[in-house]
């Protein structure tokens, strides 16, 4: 059966967890002898574990962020091009943005555009459904979300 990314990258984690674990407190150890030490000038060698003990947390750390990836970020919308076209539709549109990949719809006015096609990440293109005329919202929307209704194209 195999397992999912999300399962994964907890198990990674909690591996990673128990191996730091365990070096953290060799180094522990290390540091309780070098401060028992009698006579010997063990600077050298707390200095050192107090080294490890901190490339031990950067690691952990980074661990934790493979295994806990930020969100995506909700596409927004920055341009469209053209921003208006005839009531009968068919306008291809080229919208600019961020977070546009992945992009699984577009409406205009609350209908459904077609021919998506997502360029990149700040790029994508439809084409307008017929509409009556006036402004009509544009909302792409992706897995992260959708984009807010500030963007419109006209019919005229």
């Amino acid at each position: 059966m195999a397992t999912n990314p999300e399962s994964q990258a907890l198990a990674d984690l909690q591996s990673a967890v128990a191996d730091i674990t365990t070096a953290v407190a060799a180094e522990i150890t290390a540091l309780q002898n070098a401060l028992n030490a009698q006579g010997v000038n063990n600077s050298p060698a707390i200095e050192a574990s107090v080294a490890n003990l901190r490339a031990l947390i950067g690691s952990l750390n980074q661990s934790v962020n493979a295994a806990n990836p930020p969100a995506p970020a909700a596409p927004a919308v920055a341009s469209i091009s053209p921003s208006s076209g005839p009531v009968a539709g068919g306008t291809s549109v080229t919208l600019t943005g961020t977070g546009l990949t992945g992009a699984t719809g577009v409406t205009v006015g609350g209908v459904a555009a077609t021919g998506l096609q997502v360029a990149s990440d700040t790029s994508l293109t439809f084409t307008t459904p017929a509409s009556a005329a006036g402004p009509a919202a544009v909302v792409v929307t992706t897995p992260a979300g959708v984009s807010g209704s500030a963007t419109t194209f006209t019919f005229s």
